[in-house]
Parts: C-alpha cells; structure tokens; sequence
C-alpha cells in the first residue's frame, strides 16, 4: 500500500484512517513494504507449521503458503519442521537434494507469501 500526504488519499481511504477501520489496520500492520518505509521495527514473527513431517531422503515436492507476506528465511522453517542442523541443511542443498521452483538461493531466500521445494530424496 502506498500512502503520501493525506491530500494525495482517496476520500474512502481516508475516512477509513480516521475511523480507525479494522480491515485497513490489519492489511497495514502485515504490509512488509508499508512497515519498512516507515521504518516500524518488528519482531519475528509467530508461525506454525502444519502438515506431515517428511525425511529429507525422501522424494517429495513441498509448497509453503502465508497468507501474509513474511519475512522469515525459508531455512529456518525448513529446519525447524524437520529438525535439521545448519550443517545438515547447507549440505542438502550443496548435494542438490533440495532446490526451489523458481530456483533461488535457498542459503537466503525468504518466504513472503510462499515457496515450492522439491526434495530429491537419497538416491539423487
């Protein structure tokens, strides 16, 4: 969302500031864009992981879906679903047993709204 002075604001926006409008604060306060321009200074955020645990050996294609952009590195919640070290992850992607479609640097990427990997299991 992009916002400037409060002349450049559409009249509905605007009220909606005014009345302190439940919709429009909460699409604000997870709006990763809005939050940094304005230099607002959050934590990590709380999530769950749902879903099977799997064994890295396996072959299988994983899609992870927020429904808000998040800023949280993708090895972290790679690691913590499957219990993984630094090391063990790192090696895994060196050994291109794990890799992401589109591909991306998975030693860095973060999650935003979402992330397909493909885990090529142990025979690869």
């Amino acid at each position: 969302m992009r916002l400037g002075s409060p002349q450049a604001i559409k009249p509905e926006l605007l009220e909606a500031f005014y009345g302190n409008d439940e919709a429009l604060a909460r699409q604000i306060s997870v709006d990763p864009d809005f939050l940094r321009r304005n230099k607002v200074e959050t934590g990590l955020p709380v999530y769950h992981v749902i879903g099977d645990t799997f064994s890295p050996d396996e072959e299988v294609m994983l899609e992870i879906k927020s429904k808000h952009s998040i800023n949280i590195r993708v090895a972290s919640i790679i690691r913590k679903k499957l219990h993984l070290s630094q090391k063990n992850y790192l090696k895994l992607i060196d050994d291109g047993k794990v890799r992401s479609i589109p591909e991306t640097d998975l030693r860095k990427c973060r999650l935003r709204k979402g992330i397909v990997l493909i885990f090529s299991g142990s025979n690869s």
